[in-house]
């Protein structure tokens, strides 16, 4: 199901977004695959648990989240605070969302890190 907060917060920001329906799929690159599209038009959401709470982080479906480098440095934690969160957190904190689907915008307050490279994009390919 499409979320309505989703459409409302781009569509608010000037953001033009057009939704797709697709089989379902369990990770991004198989989303990538079933649209027809490249890995790097897909982004995929990841919720990293902090000291300062939850972070979500969008990265293309081609990349992967290098924690030590990328976000522990952005939010100044020390190495063994910051980690992906569980599914049990998710579940817990994001009773909302379904594993797997989790989408970056139109939900909490939470901060977004949005990596250069999926911003870049002309077009891009989010859950909803």
């Amino acid at each position: 199901m499409v979320s309505p907060a989703l459409t409302r917060a781009l569509e608010g920001h000037g953001v033009p977004c057009q939704v797709v329906a697709h089989p379902h799929a369990e990770r991004a690159l198989d989303e990538a695959r079933a649209l027809g599209v490249e890995p790097q038009s897909v982004a995929k959401t990841l919720v990293v648990s902090s000291p300062q709470g939850s972070v979500w982080v969008v990265i293309s479906a081609s990349q992967r989240l290098d924690l030590p480098d990328k976000v522990r440095d952005l939010l100044g934690a020390g190495a063994k605070k910051v980690r992906p969160a569980s599914e049990e957190e998710l579940a817990h904190d994001y009773s909302e969302l379904n594993l797997g689907a989790s989408r970056p915008l139109g939900g909490r307050p939470d901060p977004v890190f949005l990596d250069r490279r999926v911003a870049k994009r002309e077009e891009i390919v989010l859950e909803a």
